[in-house]
């Protein structure tokens, strides 16, 4: 079941998006997490080189692939967002996010 309608996210905040993602997430559901991201996203992943789930990627197909892994290479510990804060169309995260790869 979606949390959301795909055909209103582009009405939802920054903030919302981002609460959505991590609902989302947190509940393995890839495809609304796939709904939520632009056409040109990229997400850096920081990180020894030497971790397979490291490095650039580009577009919502090679992020599915990655969540799609996730699961295979990590098993999370801790994983507690405690704020968000919006400044214009951005949203930092703060929180806990612990794993074992």
């Amino acid at each position: 079941m979606e949390l959301f309608d795909s055909r209103s996210a582009s009405t939802l905040s920054a903030t919302q998006v981002v609460e959505a993602y991590f609902s989302a997430f947190a509940r393995g559901d890839i495809h609304d997490v796939i709904t939520l991201l632009d056409d040109d996203v990229v997400w850096h992943i920081d990180g020894n080189l030497n971790v397979s789930t490291v490095g650039i990627l580009q577009g919502p197909a090679q992020v599915k692939h990655w969540l799609e892994s996730f699961p295979h290479n990590f098993q999370p510990r801790e994983f507690t967002v405690a704020e968000l804060i919006e400044h214009n169309d951005s949203v930092l995260a703060l929180g806990r996010f612990r794993h074992t790869v």
